[in-house]
């Protein structure tokens, strides 16, 4: 981390400005909007099924969801489950990268 920091402040002072490449985004951070509209849709009254219709594409959420696997089913919990922990737990925890706690009351909403 001290290293990282280091190389922050010479290419600042070399180029003037903090360069995108030492600002990797933070691991998994392509699921978030996802995991949010997904609780924005569930909060509205859609169903799982309609989550995962809007989010992965008609066609493919339907295939899925008559197939014999619950993959699809359990992507959109794991969604729901992820954005009330953000929601309950604050975007600076997420955004730090520490750990969010999956939620411990019941299951995620229908």
């Amino acid at each position: 981390m001290k290293l990282a920091a280091l190389e922050r402040l010479l290419a600042l002072r070399r180029l003037n400005r903090f360069p995108n490449r030492l600002y990797p985004p933070p691991p998994r951070a392509e699921r978030w909007p996802a995991a949010l509209r997904a609780l924005e849709l569930a909060r509205a009254g859609a169903s799982q099924r309609d989550i995962a219709s809007e989010l992965f594409g008609r066609p493919s959420a339907a295939e899925a969801w008559a197939g014999p696997s619950d993959f699809m089913r359990s992507r959109v919990r794991r969604l729901l489950r992820f954005a009330e922990a953000m929601t309950r737990e604050g975007y600076r925890q997420v955004l730090s990268g520490r750990p969010v706690a999956p939620a411990e009351a019941g299951p995620a909403p229908r």
